[in-house]
């Protein structure tokens, strides 16, 4: 088992928060190796958004990425390009729904999908 880790500088502006805390954890759940973050002796599971968020990572603040398994060195090199990147929001834009597509859900648990005219029940 290869364990690897790395002690960065958050560089983003806004830290690890919102967003890039989100993209972190997304490219973390790409990899089977686990992933911890260290921050101030708090340490916390890397796939987590919660613990990523707990950490308040702010700008200029330092952390630790520690990756264990047959995949870590991939996943700490993709890691540390969301730490250190200044702009990730610019860089990696969240996905939207294709245009024409709308979805609504009513009081009644009915889901109707508005660009094909269709009604269904949704799951609870």
């Amino acid at each position: 088992m290869v364990t690897v880790k790395k002690k960065l500088v958050v560089k983003n502006r806004q830290g690890l928060h919102a967003r890039p805390a989100a993209l972190f954890v997304q490219i973390a759940n790409k990899f089977d190796s686990e992933v911890t973050v260290v921050k101030d002796d708090i340490e916390v599971n890397g796939k987590s958004i919660m613990g990523i968020l707990t950490l308040a990572a702010e700008k200029d603040s330092s952390i630790t990425i520690v990756a264990t398994g047959k995949d870590a060195h991939q996943a700490l090199l993709e890691l540390e390009k969301i730490v250190t990147v200044e702009e990730t929001e610019q860089k990696h834009k969240p996905q939207t729904a294709p245009l024409g597509h709308r979805t609504q859900v009513p009081r009644g648990g009915l889901a109707k999908d508005i660009s094909a005219g269709k009604a269904k029940r949704c799951s609870s």
